[in-house]
């Protein structure tokens, strides 16, 4: 493969010291297939409304916001989306994502979200 994660080799959506309903949950939208899907889902709709955050997202393509908000990282972590415009997040790819940080390159676009009027990150599709 290209260097590129798949949801495979993703870590575990739910913690190990999670409620054990968390973990069943996290089991069921994976073992279903649904975590791929939104992800799909996701990864369609930004290459419509680039640019956005992630709740300006939800908003534009009448997804659940917090649906959207947990699979634009993973999404990230598979190198499929970025928090650069100009793309200079491949200066690092592929790099470790460690928390909510884009990047080592520190380059991530940041603007006031129309809907929450804070400021937050953009998300960008990257095109190979």
């Amino acid at each position: 493969m290209n260097g590129c994660k798949t949801l495979f080799d993703l870590p575990p959506i739910a913690a190990t010291r999670d409620p054990e309903s968390s973990q069943e949950a996290a089991a069921f939208v994976i073992d279903s297939g649904l975590k791929g899907k939104q992800c799909r889902i996701v990864l369609a709709a930004l290459r419509r409304n680039e640019g956005t955050t992630s709740r300006e997202l939800a908003s534009i393509s009448r997804l659940d916001r917090y649906m959207t908000a947990r699979r634009l990282p993973t999404l990230r972590e598979m190198q499929l989306v970025q928090n650069c415009r100009e793309g200079r997040c491949q200066l690092c790819v592929p790099v470790e994502i460690k928390g909510n940080v884009p990047c080592e390159c520190d380059k991530a676009d940041y603007r006031k979200c129309d809907i929450s009027h804070k400021k937050c990150m953009t998300w960008w599709s990257v095109r190979r």
